[in-house]
Parts: structure tokens; C-alpha cells; sequence
């Protein structure tokens, strides 16, 4: 089952991963699209001042229990993580989160814990989604956005952003002035005593990013790039970077111009290895590029802003959220085309796949 969140509807749409038909809309703010309340007065003022810049968010991040029965849900515009029954849509549980604005998430194999990405309070918090309680936290860099852990769970990767509100062309600093004030890093932190083992820093700031099997290396987005960046994690250094073609409408644009600071949003490494898919967000398309030679083997123009990449659970499709066509669109990783488009909610962002029982659903 894939589990689209619609960031601007904040709701959650169920597809059915291999039919791709769309099941059932659960609702994931029940309770209202206002921040959560907090006794800190400056709280409500930090709030408004990061949801007036990072825009709606009511659903930022999904991730679903092992089981198939619960989701969470990362709101990011009301600042908290919430517990969904799947099969009732009711909401179990919700969290407030540090900093006033959850962002990406995710979860331990065994469902146990959720790792947080508290976007302004610049850490990583753990959460017992059995309390639900914090339980634990780590510092990160500014705006600490995409995190996932390592295919052996051993380690916890966040990418930052960068402090957003300093201003990314000024006029009256030097570049490295400005790129050190920014902060843009990938941590790597032990999943278990959660020290922080290793911080890397980038030019610009870390978008999705997807690891190998055997967890060597990373294929990341960086903000304003069209393309991608080849990480070798074991000797924390740049391999190969990546340039994917500029479409027509971004040709001429200077980095005001880009929503969000992105270009490229959406990377997912296919389950044989073979190819790195791409979602061109303000380019309109989806690119397969050939590994290990990283040329590229396909471009895709699928129109509007294809923001996120997620592997289907037989490893044959890669799922995309088009947030501007408010579509879910299956990429065949074999036949190299498009093979289903399904209108979904609100400006659709991620997309999380997990097996659900027939008694959950139905």
C-alpha cells in the first residue's frame, strides 16, 4: 500500500500499490490546522514566522507501523507528531515537537521509535511511539530536514538545510562567509547511543537523499542543483556529481526564483541497483540515470512539480508525488515510462509503502 501525504490538504491518500487504485482519504488534522498551543508566547510567534516561510504543511511526513495498522504523521504547520488507526482513520495520540515545526521522519524497523527532524530547534528528537514520550535527542545542523536510517540500522542520517533566513545572495558577503553562517551538513549519528559520529559539509542545502544497499554510498539533491551528488559515506568524501538538464522555465531564473530553494526534490535508488531515479521538481520530469556509470538512460516529462521518490514494494515501479498535479504517478523501472497516474489530495509531498492487512482496509 502506498501512503501518500498531501501537504496542503492534510490528509493522507491510500493507492493501491499494484492496481494503483485509489482506496480511501483519512483525514490527519482533525483537530484543526492551527498550531499546536504552547504556554511560550515567543512559541506561537516563531511559528508563524516559520509557516509563513516554509508555507502549509498539515501532513509534512508519513510513516507506517510494521504491522500496517497505525500511521504517524508529522504536521509540520501545526508543529506536532500524530498517531493515526488506519483502518478507522481516527487519531490515537499527538505530540508536541520542539522548535514548533516537525519535519521528515523516520521509523525503526521494529516501530518502536520515530526519529524527528525538529526543523527550528536545530535537533533530531526521538520519539517511543508507544508512550508516545520523547525519549532522547541529538543536535543537528540548521533546518535539519531529510533523515533516514542505514540499511543495517546501525547509524541515523540527517541532511540540513541550512539556516533559511539568511539571505543566499547577499550582496555584502563573501561566499564562504555566507556558506559557513548557512550550515549545510549531513550528521551521521549512532542509532543506539545516539552520539553524533561524523558531520559533513556541503556547498548548499541537503535535499532527499537515498543510500546503497550496502550503505558506502549516497546519491543526494542539493538545493538550487539540477542533478545529484555521489557520496562515498566510508571515507566521508564527494565522488561524482551529476547534472540533469535544465528545463525551459528555469533556464534563466537566478536563485530568488526557486520555491523553496529547490530544484530537485525526490531521489530513490532502485532495489537491483541498476538505476537512480530522479524527480526534476521544477523541471517537470522523472529521470532514470544508469548506474554504475551515472549516465542518463531516460527522461521522463511528466509536467507540474514532481517532488518525491519512493520505491513500490515489488522493487518494478518508482511512486512520485506530483505536489502541482496533485497526482501519484508510477514510473516502470523496466519499460522506462510512465505507468499510472492517480489524483490524490492537496499537493502531495511523501510517500511511504508498507504492507496492509485486507482486515485493516476493508
Amino acid at each position: 500500500m502506498a501512503f501518500v501525504a498531501n501537504k496542503k490538504g492534510g490528509t493522507i491518500s491510500l493507492v493501491d500499490a499494484t492496481t494503483f487504485e485509489k482506496l480511501k482519504t483519512i483525514n490527519t488534522v482533525p483537530d484543526g490546522k492551527q498550531p499546536s498551543p504552547s504556554e511560550d508566547p515567543s512559541s506561537a510567534a516563531g511559528a508563524r514566522v516559520a509557516n509563513e516561510f516554509a508555507g502549509e504543511n498539515f501532513a509534512e511526513h508519513v510513516s507506517v507501523a510494521p504491522d500496517g495498522a497505525e500511521m504517524y504523521v508529522s504536521r509540520g504547520h501545526r508543529g506536532d507528531l500524530a498517531a493515526f488507526d488506519v483502518a478507522t482513520g481516527e487519531m490515537r495520540w499527538k505530540l508536541d515537537i520542539p522548535g514548533f515545526r516537525s519535519d521528515h521522519m523516520t521509523l525503526s524497523p521494529d516501530g518502536q521509535f520515530l526519529f524527528v527532524s525538529a526543523m527550528t530547534d536545530n535537533s533530531i528528537q526521538i520519539v517511543d511511539t508507544g508512550g508516545p514520550a520523547i525519549v532522547d535527542s541529538f543536535p543537528a545542523e540548521h533546518y535539519p530536514h531529510g533523515i533516514h536510517l542505514t540499511h543495517d540500522r546501525s547509524r541515523v542520517i540527517n541532511g540540513s538545510l541550512g539556516n533559511m533566513l539568511v539571505p543566499d545572495n547577499a550582496e555584502d558577503e563573501s561566499t564562504d562567509a555566507r556558506q559557513a553562517d548557512r550550515n549545510h551538513r549531513l550528521t551521521v549519528a549512532d542509532a543506539q547511543t545516539r552520539e553524533v559520529e561524523a558531520v559533513y559539509e556541503f556547498s548548499d542545502g541537503i535535499r532527499p537523499f537515498t543510500l546503497t544497499e550496502d550503505d558506502s554510498r549516497i546519491f543526494l539533491q542539493l538545493s538550487y542543483f539540477h542533478g545529484f551528488v555521489e557520496f562515498d559515506l566510508d571515507r566521508g568524501r564527494r565522488l561524482r556529481t551529476v547534472q540533469l538538464p535544465v528545463g525551459e522555465t528555469a533556464q534563466n531564473w537566478d536563485r530568488n526564483d526557486y520555491p523553496s530553494e529547490a530544484a530537485h526534490h525526490g531521489i530513490q535508488l532502485s532495489p537491483d541497483g541498476e538505476y537512480v531515479c530522479c524527480a526534476g521538481m521544477v523541471d517537470g520530469y522523472v529521470a532514470l540515470v544508469s548506474r554504475p556509470s551515472l549516465q542518463v538512460d531516460t527522461i521522463l516529462d511528466v509536467g507540474g512539480r514532481p517532488g518525491w521518490a519512493k520505491n513500490g514494494p515489488r522493487g518494478t515501479h518508482c511512486f512520485i508525488a506530483d505536489r502541482q498535479q496533485n497526482e501519484f504517478v508510477a514510473v516502470s523501472y523496466t519499460s522506462r515510462d510512465v505507468a499510472a497516474r492517480v489524483p490524490v489530495g492537496d499537493s502531495p509531498a511523501v510517500i511511504d509503502v508498507e504492507a496492509v492487512p485486507e482486515s485493516v482496509l476493508f
